[in-house]
């Protein structure tokens, strides 16, 4: 699956747990995740946490 926060495009995995409920990985962010009860909460997630992460890195790259 593709997301695309901030107008660059993502690829994220996500994995069925044993325990129940979703893990989403974005692994060209290293430490990218979220895990939730459902596909659609994780997806969901997945591109806030996306969106935090990328924020975060321009702040510290004084871009934003």
């Amino acid at each position: 699956m593709k997301i695309i926060p901030h107008g660059y495009e993502y690829t994220i995995f996500v994995h069925e747990t044993e325990e129940g409920g979703f893990i989403a990985d974005i692994p060209s962010l290293p430490g990218c995740m979220s895990q939730r009860e459902t596909l659609e909460e994780t997806i969901a997630f997945a591109k806030e946490a996306t969106d935090i992460y990328l924020q975060a890195l321009l702040k510290r790259k004084k871009l934003l």
